[in-house]
């Protein structure tokens, strides 16, 4: 356990602060505790048990679950489901430095801190972020597209900077960003009218582009969607990809078809009003697929 934890005052009135701030005071209370925790290292990346911050915290379990999913839309952190680990983007800035020089003993002292860390799906992008500022020699894990930080928490200089990138990339096209698949391409491209942000289709990638490996449809992913929503999810677009993956995961005869499936799960939406919007939009994207093939 370390002896302390440095917090600077930026947490409190900085631009991500701030955000932090209008999630409420479990979010608040979640993110100091992400910096602060018996469990982390100088890193920020470490082992957490969701039942340790309900335990060490008195969130109960799923408010951590929810906490943690609004400090990663908000690029605080992310957290690895899988691993048990979650990975506090700028946390190392803060509590080892922006950066060392290369005789400095600490750049030892990271590394072996980076050695120690179990196997993990942030350890490739977290190698790429610090390399340069801590002279980091042994890279671990395999970088792809899910592993990259999305719009982390900077210094108070970098902030500003940040922001201004992060409306650049908004202005991307998704495609960029996606694997080399023109289905996943197109599948997130329809979400991003649905309401789905890029933000989220980044983190749920993987997920995505396993269900589409699967058969899942745009179709698909739009009935789960609306499943959500009239279930009041508060994260409606990780818990469909949730329930997807749960569906698409069973044997092809113990699964309706995909077509019965959709239509399955519209039919169970009572808004009606919400089944009109997504069948609305998806005669619209049908109509304008026609028009494009028409004028070719």
């Amino acid at each position: 356990m370390r002896d302390y934890s440095k917090i600077s005052p930026q947490f409190w009135v900085g631009q991500t602060g701030k955000k932090i701030r209008k999630l409420g005071v479990d979010a608040q209370l979640l993110a100091l505790y992400l910096m602060t925790s018996p469990h982390a290292n100088m890193l920020g990346l470490y082992h957490l048990p969701v039942a340790y911050i309900s335990a060490d915290t008195g969130i109960p379990f799923q408010g951590a679950l929810e906490g943690l999913q609004l400090l990663e839309n908000i690029g605080f952190c992310a957290y690895d489901d899988e691993a048990e680990t979650v990975w506090v983007y700028e946390m190392a800035t803060y509590q080892v430095g922006e950066s060392l020089s290369p005789n400095d003993n600490q750049c030892k002292g990271v590394q072996n801190e980076y050695n120690k860390v179990a196997e993990n799906r942030f350890l490739s992008a977290f190698y790429d972020k610090y390399k340069d500022s801590f002279h980091l020699k042994n890279q671990r894990g395999i970088t792809s597209p899910c592993e990259a930080p999305y719009n982390p928490l900077g210094s108070q200089e970098q902030e500003q900077e940040q922001e201004q990138e992060q409306e650049q990339e908004q202005e991307s096209s998704t495609a960029h960003t996606l694997p080399n698949s023109n289905s996943v391409a197109e599948i997130c491209q329809k979400l991003r009218g649905l309401g789905v942000t890029e933000s989220e289709q980044r983190q749920r990638l993987p997920e995505i582009t396993a269900l589409v490996k699967r058969g899942a449809t745009f179709e698909d992913f739009a009935a789960f969607l609306a499943k959500a929503q009239e279930a009041s999810a508060k994260a409606p677009f990780p818990w469909s990809i949730k329930v997807m993956t749960q569906d698409f995961g069973q044997p092809q005869k113990a699964r309706a078809s995909p077509n019965q499936s959709r239509m399955e799960n519209l039919s169970q939406v009572k808004d009606n009003s919400l089944a009109e919007r997504v069948a609305a939009k998806l005669a619209e994207q049908k109509n304008e697929t026609k028009t494009i093939e028409a004028k070719l």
